[in-house]
């Protein structure tokens, strides 16, 4: 009987830990198209701003990520190459799941590189 009342305390209390950790996480998800064409983004970043904690989005421009509840406040920063980085305040957004992010397209140029050498060629 003891036995008994000792596992059933035992399994109450790992079912309540386990609904209490739930409660401690937050869970932003979506998907990652481009503004202009529509289409998905693969492999962009979505990261906490300032912060290492963030996920890369599969090849269909899909995210989930799963954060600690201190950062329900924080600020979503989406960043890719190819488009401008676009910033999402969490503690503003009316849903963190199924977002649609659309990212602009930015043009940046380069300048051209010339490669002179420094001695004339030889011929061996």
């Amino acid at each position: 009987m003891k036995f008994v009342l000792t596992s059933l305390l035992f399994f109450c209390s790992i079912f309540l830990s386990a609904q209490e950790s739930k409660n401690l996480t937050i869970e932003v998800s979506g998907k990652i198209i481009s503004q202009k064409t529509l289409e998905s983004i693969p492999f962009a970043h979505v990261v906490i701003n300032k912060t290492r904690l963030g996920t890369v989005t599969n090849q269909q421009g899909y995210f989930r990520l799963v954060l600690p509840n201190k950062y329900a406040s924080s600020t979503l920063k989406i960043s890719s190459i190819g488009f401008e980085s676009t910033y999402i305040n969490l503690s503003i957004a009316k849903k963190l799941t199924e977002l649609t992010i659309k990212l602009k397209e930015s043009s940046k140029f380069l300048e051209g590189v010339v490669i002179t050498p420094k001695d004339e060629a030889r011929l061996l």
